[in-house]
């Protein structure tokens, strides 16, 4: 992480280890809830899966971040690391968000023909994770 951060041009050191501690304590939240040994346990997972998709003629290159098949089926999940500090905030980016969600459900079902449910998973939402069902 250090590397990749100081690539993108954080030259303060303690800005780079800000963000290092941070993206760590996300990823413990992670892996402490049990959403991560459902994803541990799915028969097939697919990270950072890469597709093009065509949209009112122009070719777009997305990557969805997590479609994983367990014995209830196919799910996708977006992970987003907002810090969220109310209801509100948490509102107005599940409405941001909303329309890239349904882009990533459309475009498994089009280019694979899998019906997946789609979630965003909020790694900071009041300090805690939030799995929000994207209907």
């Amino acid at each position: 992480m250090e590397t990749t951060a100081f690539e993108l041009g954080l030259a303060a050191e303690t800005t780079r280890e800000d963000l290092i501690r941070r993206a760590m304590d996300l990823l413990a939240r992670l892996h402490a809830d049990p959403l991560w040994q459902i994803i541990n346990k799915a028969s097939q997972r697919h990270h950072e899966l890469p597709y093009t998709y065509k949209v009112n003629g122009t070719l777009q290159n997305r990557i969805i971040d997590l479609l994983y098949q367990d014995a209830e089926g196919w799910h996708i999940i977006d992970f987003k690391t907002d810090p969220i500090a109310s209801s509100a905030e948490e509102e107005a980016l599940i409405m941001k968000y909303s329309p890239q969600i349904r882009r990533y459900k459309n475009a498994v079902w089009d280019l694979l023909h899998i019906e997946a449910d789609a979630h965003i998973c909020f790694l900071d939402d009041q300090c805690q994770l939030k799995l929000v069902e994207m209907g």
